[in-house]
């Protein structure tokens, strides 16, 4: 596996999914961070444009293509290729590394008026299900409220950022409370553009195609720069560890160089100790998902319980904190038109989960059950293929 951290060298243009039709509207949104397709794509076409002599038309049993064909994929399907992210980061003066900033958990609170206070939301399971007072018919969901004090308004932290310290606390139950959450307007801000269609015979401007965009230019401070982290497996080899890219709309330029891997090992041991004592676990989208079943994992089953692939003891869901669906669309290059929109769920969203028996397990059961879970599901993917290759579904799990 190699992490690269991927820095803008100007501003930024990543459409949402709704349409945008000439003469129609007359603004295209832009959103950020930039969907993990976005960088799927940049840098699959990074490794192409290594190898200029490869084309989609090559003979399928060119057998100095083969290898290229098995990473990059063809018309019909992706490659080996895997992306996890991408999340934003910031370089760190005089070192190689980088800090890592996350979209923050939708369960996470902070109380209004006094933003240096937080609160974590969980399911209370001594109250009656959902489907007790909602036309919530499937599973046994139970509601989400603050475990603490019930006159204090409360206000949701989307849109904010977690440093890695912040994360590592929170995964473990315990935010502080102080600030610790970065607000999106100091990791970049909005430039508005003005556009217009041109006739390409007259060269002049068409009348009624005149539209706004609104760019995006990561913050610089001095000597570090923001950018993205992208962690990329099954490249064969064939990206360079250092180069150039371009990225979203009219091509961007950006760079891009390796970094050293997160250490996830420290995280992982004190979440271990949490889910030991309590049989409770949650996981933590840090990237947008694309779920066949609407707002829940595919894993699941209607009545909300299975094993996780990956693990042998059966689960069960207790409730979410899922946030508003994320229109995700694309463009086919291949068949020259619109990918169809399929609605994400979006990063920061949360899963409550528990092990069913948990309490007549004896004690090397319930440590072999764990230590499966953090080993294959930690920072992995919770969507099918070819959604987990893309980048969509990463998770992190937690105790609560």
């Amino acid at each position: 596996m190699t992490t690269l951290f991927i820095r803008p060298l100007d501003t930024q243009f990543h459409r949402d999914g709704r349409p945008f039709d000439a003469g129609i509207e007359s603004e295209a949104r832009c959103i950020f961070p930039p969907y993990p397709r976005s960088l799927y794509g940049c840098l699959r076409a990074a490794i192409m444009s290594n190898h200029p002599s490869y084309s989609w038309g090559a003979p399928p049993n060119d057998p100095s293509l083969n290898a290229l064909r098995a990473v990059v994929g063809d018309p019909s399907g992706l490659g080996s290729l895997t992306l996890r992210g991408p999340c934003v980061a910031r370089s760190l003066p005089g070192t190689t590394d980088v800090a890592r900033l996350y979209q923050a958990p939708l369960d996470l609170v902070s109380v209004k008026h006094c933003r240096d206070t937080y609160r974590l939301v969980s399911p209370q399971e001594d109250q009656s299900p959902l489907r007790d007072r909602s036309d919530l018919k499937d599973g046994t969901l139970y509601p989400s409220r603050q475990n603490g004090n019930a006159t204090e308004v409360l206000e949701s932290c989307e849109g904010d950022y977690l440093d890695d310290e912040f994360l590592r606390l929170y995964l473990t139950g315990n935010p502080p409370e102080k600030t610790w959450v970065q607000k999106a307007e100091h990791l970049h801000r909005v430039e508005p553009r003005i556009g217009l269609c041109r006739d390409a015979e007259r060269k002049t401007a068409k009348a009624g195609l005149l539209y706004a965009a609104r760019h995006v230019r990561m913050e610089d401070e001095g000597c570090w720069g923001g950018g993205f982290v992208v962690e990329v497996e099954e490249d064969g080899g064939l990206l360079p560890a250092s180069g150039l890219l371009r990225l979203g709309g009219d091509s961007r330029p950006a760079e891009y160089r390796e970094v050293p891997p997160q250490d996830w090992s420290q995280i992982k041991t004190a979440v271990q100790g949490l889910i030991l004592q309590t049989g409770r676990f949650k996981m933590v989208l840090v990237t947008p998902a694309l779920f066949g079943t609407g707002w829940y994992p595919d894993f699941l089953n209607s009545s909300l319980t299975r094993i996780l692939p990956g693990c042998t003891q059966p689960i069960s869901l207790v409730g979410a904190c899922v946030g508003r669906a994320l229109p995700i669309g694309g463009f086919d290059l291949v068949k020259g038109y619109p990918k169809p929109i399929q609605q994400a769920v979006p990063a920061g969203s949360v899963y409550f989960f528990k092990f069913e028996d948990w309490n007549s397990w004896n004690g090397g059961m319930k440590q072999q059950a764990i230590d499966k879970l953090l080993s294959h599901r930690f920072n992995r993917s919770l969507c099918r293929d070819p959604y987990d290759k893309e980048g969509f579904g990463v998770a992190l799990i937690g105790g609560w």
